[in-house]
């Protein structure tokens, strides 16, 4: 017997403290690092970007690997890749993360919003740009709720 199975995962996560760690330097090495770590781990990449505090991840999750465990081997590897390849031993992920399922219906949209997350960033700050996300997704948030 075969299983199938089309799982769109959209992941957030920020820099630890949400400091302005990712710079312009690294920073598509670093999408393409994140992809070779999902391939890895079985899934499929579609997009990842970034801005100086946090990434988000596209990607359609392996039927072998929990989100837990993906979310955890991403950040863990790339931050050990970072500190190393980029002289960067200060760099660290927060310890939590947001992960949305995505309809296929709604791909292209949330492909489009990925893309756009410098010129979102002009105009919204991550705090609020999350706490956007979980009143769409109704997510209990508290202000003073951190995923550090």
């Amino acid at each position: 017997m075969h299983s199938f199975t089309r799982i769109l995962i959209h992941a957030i996560f920020s820099t630890k403290y949400r400091n302005p760690l990712i710079l312009d330097d690294f920073r598509e090495e670093m999408h393409r690092y994140m992809g070779g770590i999902l391939r890895n781990l079985g899934c499929t990449p579609i997009l990842i970007n970034s801005v100086p505090d946090h990434v988000h991840l596209l990607f359609i999750l392996s039927n072998m690997q929990t989100i837990a465990f993906v979310m955890e081997e991403t950040k863990r590897a790339s931050s050990k890749w970072i500190t190393t390849r980029f002289s960067k031993p200060d760099f660290r992920w927060q310890s939590g993360y947001c992960a949305l399922s995505v309809d296929s219906t709604g791909l292209d949209k949330v492909q489009g919003y990925i893309a756009r997350q410098r010129e979102h960033h002009e105009e919204i700050s991550f705090a609020d740009e999350l706490e956007e996300i979980f009143r769409r997704n109704k997510i209990e948030f508290n202000k003073h709720d951190t995923l550090d």
